[in-house]
Formats: structure tokens, sequence, C-alpha cells
């Protein structure tokens, strides 16, 4: 929870604390008194530098989750002499409605010996193998097309290698967390929408090769509870320092800072963004890996394949072979790609400005381009109908030593801009090695109609073009995005972000800063919250306990309410207070450094190591049974045995015998049930160990 509120710090900070014209980084500071930023401007965090226990603020309830453990098909343990077998088939049962029939073909491992390098190998062709089954249609045992839910759920079925038993292993995919109907379902969980279980629906050769078939073992799937123990509150003292080389800019982040985080505001500790709008009644969330916030000013923004607008849903317009990659959109030479934004309202608006960018435009993009020497490319053109905004161009040029440059391949960006009357502003070029861009990197540019004047930046090497003074701003209704458009290297764009304001660029460690799904856990709290910034929370949240992570996706315990579209939406664990304690100036005169120390106290909790576990998976319960005779009358006695003292008879192992069967009943008090068949006496009932 500490990194949570300096991750959540950091986030607030590079969000909101945007400099017309010039960039800012955000990082960890130190607390020594010598320590000084490696950049200006500069905002570095803190903490914890001291904490405290608020018991006030413990949250007495515990949250109990209810977990569907998979029902599987174990099959006997291989000796060494055991072999890969021939082609075959093999023919299962899955929760007891679906029969499947899997075609194997081992290829040349066939024959061989049955090494655990070749049983991950048989493994996973059988698994490839079932999904090519699932790829034909599926039906019930009684004919019934199967849904689409439950084909994901035969999807989920893993067929693995158990190299420490030596035997494979086959577990149904109904699993994860128990839905309302499962949940209130009959205790043994045997009907056909509710059992989870893998059988074998006919004894192949192949499958007794295998070993699923004399001596398999086939548990079947139960209910399990879970309880996450309730967090402890506590207060975490932090400090974010700002630093500027002028007034004018500390004076600009202040201001800034004050605006998202007065005396007392709210914060969302593990932000992250979410990869689709959440409609009202979904159970599933879907995060992205990696992402930025819209800005108050966010006029089009492209992330996805395809380059989809995170406000509207629409994707851009591809021409000449551009098209959608894995990793990005993906513009050949002379490929393009179009996205109007801004379009002029149907009914004119009093309260919408005159000009929806009067200070001016910025604009950045996520991509990889590799060319040689000689190329060169458009990336990007702002524009208005056929009157261009802001251009950016990429040259390839192989430069000699010097002026501290090493000598070698390095990539040009130039950004050109226009003003509202016409006037070229002048250009601003950076230079960077041709690797950088190679390997991916984010290009900025703005054009500045305050100071008549453009800028151009690559990560965090830039520069500003030469001011001309205020000009017209350029653009207004109806604007389009062009990115590509004329022979050259190939570029791969991986997000694009357009603002209306100037602003500098946003420190290129933010998009990896976000929290994907990976970073929750069953038993963690999970809020969605609105904010207009990126990072300030807004009216009220929505608040659920994850119950299961498959992927980018986080299932939830409860149904959402309310709908929350992507663009204003923040994902995180909780929403925690925070209060300002302090403000200290604390500048430097011999390195003209403007510098103002703000202490904060956040009331957080710290969240449990792990979830405590109701009940385990058992796969074999060995029970003993102890016959207890009435004590014998002294006409029975044994002779030469005191009376009291005749031995018990001994234990026998349920597992063992065959008139015995164990039963594992999972339902809501969580016991088992051990039965035996003639004599009825033998009938024992009662709790088992395993179970908790």
């Amino acid at each position: 929870m500490t990194a949570d509120v300096v991750d959540a710090l950091l986030w607030r900070a590079r969000a909101v604390l945007r400099l017309d014209g010039a960039p800012l980084l955000a990082g960890h500071g130190l607390a020594d008194a010598l320590y000084r930023p490696p950049r200006l401007p500069y905002a570095s965090v803190l903490g914890p530098l001291s904490y405290t226990v608020e018991p006030e603020r413990d949250v007495t309830r515990q949250v109990s989750l209810t977990v569907r453990l998979p029902g599987f098909l174990a099959g006997a343990p291989l000796d060494g002499a055991a072999t890969v077998p021939p082609p075959g088939t093999l023919d299962l049962l899955v929760d007891a409605d679906v029969r499947v029939t899997v075609d194997l073909d081992h290829g040349a491992d066939g024959g061989q010996p049955l090494t655990d390098a070749r049983g991950r190998a048989v493994a996973d062709r059988a698994q490839q193998a079932w999904a090519a089954a699932l790829a034909a249609p599926v039906t019930t045992l009684d004919g019934t097309p199967v849904t689409a839910q439950r084909l994901a759920e035969l999807a989920r079925v893993t067929l693995r290698w158990d190299g420490a038993a030596r035997r494979f292993v086959v577990a149904s995919g109904r699993r994860g967390p128990a839905s309302a109907s499962s949940d209130t379902a009959s205790p043994d969980a045997t009907s056909s929408d509710t059992a989870s279980s893998v059988r074998l629906a006919a004894t192949t050769p192949h499958a007794a090769a295998l070993g699923l078939g004399d001596g398999a073992i086939t548990p079947p799937g139960r209910l399990a509870r879970h309880q996450v123990p309730a967090p402890v509150a506590m207060a975490f003292d932090v400090r974010v320092d700002l630093w500027a080389g002028s007034q004018r800019h500390l004076a600009a982040l202040v201001e800034a800072w004050a605006r998202v985080t007065p005396t007392r505001c709210q914060m969302l500790l593990r932000p992250g963004l979410p990869a689709s709008d959440v409609p009202d009644g979904a159970r599933e969330v879907r995060l992205q890996a990696r992402g930025e916030p819209a800005t108050r000013w966010t006029r089009l923004q492209l992330e996805g394949p395809d380059l989809t607008d995170r406000r509207t849903g629409h994707p851009v317009a591809p021409a000449g072979g551009a098209a959608a990659g894995a990793d990005g959109l993906r513009l050949p030479g002379g490929g393009t790609a179009t996205a109007a934004f801004l379009p002029r309202p149907a009914v004119p608006d009093p309260m919408r400005p005159a000009h929806p960018a009067p200070a001016g435009w910025s604009l950045a993009a996520d991509l990889s381009a590799t060319g040689a020497d000689g190329d060169t490319r458009t990336l990007a053109t702002l524009r208005r109908g056929a009157d261009p905004v802001l251009e950016v161009t990429l040259a390839w040029v192989d430069v000699p030593a010097g002026n501290g440059v090493p000598a070698g391949l390095q990539v040009r960006v130039t950004v050109a801009a226009r003003a509202g009357d016409g006037t070229d502003l002048p250009p601003a070029t950076t230079q960077v090695p041709a690797a950088v861009l190679a390997g991916g990197a984010r290009v900025h540019a703005l054009v500045d109609a305050t100071a008549g004047r453009t800028g151009a930046w690559v990560d965090d090497t830039g520069t500003l073009g030469a001011p001309v003074g205020p000009v017209p701003p350029a653009g207004g209704d109806d604007m389009e995005l062009v990115l590509g458009g004329d022979a050259g290297p190939q570029l791969l764009v991986e997000q694009v972000h357009v603002v209306s304001r100037p602003l500098g660029p946003l420190d290129h460690r933010t998009r990896a800063s976000s929290a994907p799904a990976g970073r929750w856990r069953p038993g963690d709290p999970v809020t969605l919250v609105r904010s207009d910034d990126g990072a300030t929370p807004r009216g009220t949240p929505f608040t659920a306990v994850v119950v299961a992570v498959d992927g980018d996706v986080l299932t939830l315990d409860r149904t959402v309410v309310g709908t929350w579209p992507r663009h204003d939406t923040l994902v995180g664990t909780r929403v925690v207070f925070s209060r300002q304690t302090a403000v200290r100036r604390r500048d430097d005169l011999a390195a003209n450094l403007a510098r103002i120390s703000l202490e904060h106290t956040v009331s957080a909790f710290v969240e449990p190591e792990g979830t405590s576990a109701g009940a385990r998976l058992v796969e074999r319960v060995d029970a003993q049974l102890l016959d207890m005779p009435l004590q014998p009358t002294p006409d029975e006695q044994p002779a030469g045995v005191p009376t009291g003292d005749a031995p018990p008879p001994p234990a026998r192992s349920g597992q063992g015998s065959p008139d015995v069967r164990v039963e594992l009943v999972p339902a809501r008090a969580l016991r088992s049930t051990v039965t035996t068949t003639p004599p009825a006496a033998d009938t024992v009932t009662g709790a088992s160990d395993e179970q908790g």
C-alpha cells in the first residue's frame, strides 16, 4: 500500500503538472538536503516519511469469496518404461453434458520413451488438438448447440503433464468465481448446468496408454470459500517537491498542483485505464496494459491496433495499404490514416468557445520506424480543410562526428506550423540516433500561438523554435488528422494524442505506469471513478471486489452500477483522502533553483498479504473407519483379559476398501460424507479435516 501511495502521487504529478511549451518530468526524490533533480522543471516524490496507525478507521468486516475448484481427470502414474503412444483418440465427457472426441498424433515422438520433455510435448499437442476439436460445431448430449458462454468454458479445459507424479491431467474449464446461480445450486454440484468434471466417455487404446483408463481418478469440482482479512488503517506522511529554474515556471507548477490537490482531497490508488466502456450490469472490467489519461483539453486520443478514439469509439480511416496490426497501425510508404474531430455543432452553442484552441495545439505520437540515409516521411498533419495547422516530418541522415554528436545514422524531426492569418512560423528541429526511433519512441510537437513558435521533442530530447510574437490561432471546428501520406519508410503507430493547448511533452514513463490487470489479485478491492484530468476523482465511485483475474480482465463479485465511459474513467483499488500539512519554500541560491515542498498525510490502508482459504483442493480422501462395538458382557469377555481392557479392532482405510465410497460434498457447511455399502451399520458421516 505504501508503494501504491507513492505511485499514485507520481501518476498525479505527471498527469496534471503540464506546462505550456516545456516538458516536465516526475520521479522519486531523496530526503538528503544535497539532492538535486536531474533536470528542470521537475517534481520529486518522497515517501513514506513516517506513518501512524488509525484504529478508528479499521474495517471490521472481512470479505468472503466463493470460488469453484475444477473437477479433473488424473491419470495413473506411468512407469519409466512407458512410451509415447501411436496416433489415436481421446473420448472425453466434460461437465457431464458435452462429449468431445480429440484426434491425437504425436508424430516422430510415437513409440519413444516418455520423458518429461516428451510428456510436456504430448500435453501441448493434446491442448492444440482440443482447440481444433472445438472449432467444429459442438453440442450437448441431447443435441443442443452449446452457447457462446459454454464454448468459452470448454476452451478453458487444460491438458497437462504432471512431471512430479508422471501422469497426465485433464481439468475442466468450469472453474473460478462461482456465479450467483451456482452458489445456490445443489451442494454436490452435479447438475448439468453447474457440474465441473472430466471423465472418459469411452476408454480408447490411446487413453489407456496415457494412463487415463484403469487407475485414473476423477474428483468432481466443488465450491471453496476464501476469506480476505480486513486491512489495517494507517496514515502515511509523504512529500512532493516542485523544482524550477524560474519563478514563472514554479508559480505555474504550484497553481496546477493546488487546483487538483487542495488542502484536503481524494486520491485514487493504483490508477489504471479501462480498455473499453464498462456498461451497467457488467461483471467484468478489461484494462489496458499501458496508456495515458485524457486531459481537460484532449480533442482526439487514438489507441489500440486500429487507432480508435477513446471518446467516440470511431477508428481511423485507413487508405493506401495502411492496416491494423497486433501492436499498432502499420503505415507503409504512401499509406494514410485519417481521423476527423471537433465537428461543427448543428445548433450554435453560446457557451462554446469561439475557438477550440486559442493558445495553440500539441500532438504526441508513440511510434517506431526504421529508415536509411536520405529517407523522409511525413508522420502527421493537423489541418482544417486544406489549410495545414501543424505538420511533423521525419528525415534519416548519416552525419559525421562533431559538435558532441557521434557519427552514425540520425533521425531529424521537424515541426512546421502556420498561424491563423497564413503566417508560416519558424520550424523546430530536433535530432536523435536512428536506433531510438527504431526501438519505439514518443514524438511530441506543438505550436504556441501566444509566443508564435513551434516545438519538437523525441522522448525527453527536444527544442523550441524561434518566437515571432503572438499570432492568430489556427484551426477551429471540423478538424482532421492525417497520418502518413507520402512515400518513405513504414511507420508503426501505437497511439496519437491531440490536445487543444500547447502543452509540453508528457513524461514518457507515464504510459508504462498505468496499472495492468496483473497488478490485482482475487480479494483486492477495485474502484471505478470519473475524472476530468486523468488524476482527480469526481462524483460517486463504484467499488467491488476482484474474484478472478484472467489476462487483462478483472471479474467482480457484483454487477457494475452505472455506465462508465472509457475516456473519463479511471480504475484503481481504493479512493483515499489526502490532507496537506505544510508548505515550505526551499530555494538554492547558489544553483539558481526555485523549490517548494508540499507535505501531505494520506489516510490509506495496509492490505493483507493474501487470502485465507476456507477449503483446499483435495484429490483423494483417506477416511479411517473404526468399528466401535459395544462393551462385552462378563460372559462375552475373553478369558484372561480384564473387563474393559479388550483391544479395539484395527482401523481400516476407506480408500482401500472396495465397499467404501468417499464423497466430497461442497455444501455451504463444507462437509464431507463417507458412505459404506451394506451392512448399513457402517455408515458414518463427519467433517473432513481436509475441508477446513
